[in-house]
């Protein structure tokens, strides 16, 4: 039941913020899973709060605490 609730509170969070985003893929891992071993995407984006999975991540990655400034930045 966590993992659906915080998968379901992370997507609200996002259609609330970013409602013009369309999202091709959202992959939403379980906390202290490695990012970079879940999910072959290396040139997928990874928004995270903790710098060791920022630092592992292939493709691009940014810290969570910019997250709104970031993607504004991209569209």
């Amino acid at each position: 039941y966590y993992d659906a609730a915080v998968t379901e509170a992370k997507v609200a969070w996002l259609n609330r913020h970013l409602p013009s985003v369309a999202w091709d893929e959202i992959h939403i891992v379980a906390y202290g899973t490695p990012k970079q071993e879940v999910v072959d995407m290396p040139e997928g984006i990874l928004f995270g709060d903790e710098e060791k999975n920022r630092e592992n991540w292939t493709g691009i990655a940014y810290d969570v605490q910019n997250i709104l400034d970031i993607l504004k930045g991209l569209l």
